[in-house]
């Protein structure tokens, strides 16, 4: 038996080869074309969301058209449930009804049937307000795909739905952010007005300080939380002896908030720790040098709400630091070993949230699915 030719062996594993490449390439293109085609569970999801984001932006109507679609493409029961909330905010109450009542047969779970139920109350409950009385209706009903009237949109209501006046929408009934707010962002210019920090009460003029702050509720109803800042502080030389000192400060404070209105009085209680930095005072051989330390601090800050929701906060503060003296080397050479005080006065701006950092920002009182 004669073997082979190489050229025919060649010849042979190019033409495998050849046929491996069509085959992956045909099996590439297939799967990135079936990758590409949504399917219908994600296209509802997606109309589903873009129906949540109108209803937080307080537009019930075209809210509840994207729950149509999203009911007519994937009939699921937290759909329903979206599509009653936004009927609700309509003042279509008996569909709303019929909605809510759609949402256990498509399938839902034990914690989305009791919103179901407590928001089925609130509905009789803003009926009862308005002197309307319940209409059967009956439940939506999802899209018929044979049937060639309306094959988009599921089914309307049979019966005569009752409407009212659409009720006020949630943001109306969040309370002020005076005091119920989750956390805060803000600034503080502050000057010193009296100092007893280095080897002579008169070393340093009064200088500036600059801070960033944020609060963290932790009881809103209490209006108690806890304040981190970082301060940086400057210190004019009083002298020709003497470099400014500047200071760096981080520390924490617990708070609570004493509120009418739109005016908060605000004590504060904390710890910080401290880094003192002298520059060339006195030509030291410790020139460069930087000297930690700790001290407490207290501070009364007095505040008006501003804005629409009052989550704008203009306030006036003033403040006590008592620090430890440092005991690293050299630190007496700057007076920086004994206990050093100082006090200050200045004015700031916060901005409060009514959620949480990581929360999507709406003023929606219900939550949707």
């Amino acid at each position: 038996m004669r073997s082979p030719s190489p050229a025919s062996l060649l010849s042979s594993c190019r033409s495998v080869w050849l046929a491996l490449v069509v085959t992956a390439a045909a099996t590439a293109t297939f799967a990135t074309h079936a990758n590409a085609q949504p399917t219908a569970a994600s296209s509802a999801e997606v109309l589903n969301e873009e129906g949540k984001q109108l209803l937080y932006d307080n537009k019930p109507s075209e809210a509840a058209a994207k729950f149509r679609l999203a009911i007519a493409i994937s009939p699921e029961g937290r759909f329903y449930y979206n599509l009653c909330v936004a009927q609700f905010q309509e003042g279509k109450f008996g569909e709303a009804i019929a909605s809510c009542d759609s949402v256990a047969p498509n399938g839902a779970d034990a914690a989305l049937n009791e919103k179901v139920a407590k928001f089925k109350t609130k509905i009789s409950d803003e009926m009862a307000r308005q002197g309307l009385t319940p209409t059967p209706v009956t439940p939506v009903a999802p899209a018929d795909p044979t049937n060639p009237v309306n094959p988009t949109y599921p089914t309307p209501p049979t019966g005569s739905p009752v409407v009212g006046a659409p009720p006020p929408p949630p943001t109306a009934a969040r309370p002020s952010l005076a005091k119920s707010y989750m956390w805060s962002l803000g600034g503080l210019v502050f000057v010193p007005v009296g100092t007893n920090v280095g080897m002579h009460d008169n070393d340093y003029d009064a200088g500036v300080g600059l801070q960033i702050n944020s609060d963290f509720t932790l009881h809103k109803p209490m209006g108690a939380g806890v304040q981190a800042f970082l301060s940086y502080i400057s210190l004019p030389s009083a002298d020709s002896f003497t470099d400014p000192m500047s200071i760096v400060e981080l520390g924490v404070s617990g708070y609570k908030n004493f509120c009418g209105g739109a005016i908060c009085v605000t004590p504060r209680l904390g710890v910080l720790i401290a880094d003192f930095d002298p520059g060339n005072a006195y030509n030291s051989l410790y020139i460069g040098e930087t000297y930690q330390t700790w001290g407490v601090t207290a501070e009364l800050a007095a505040g008006l709400a501003v804005g629409a929701k009052k989550d704008g906060l203009i306030y006036a503060q003033a403040a006590f630091r008592q620090f430890a003296g440092s005991n690293a080397e050299g630190s007496d050479t700057f007076g920086l070993d004994d206990n050093m005080t100082m006090s200050f006065f200045g004015i700031g701006y916060a901005r409060r949230f009514a959620k949480a950092w990581n929360e999507t920002p709406s003023a929606f009182t219900w939550r949707l699915e």
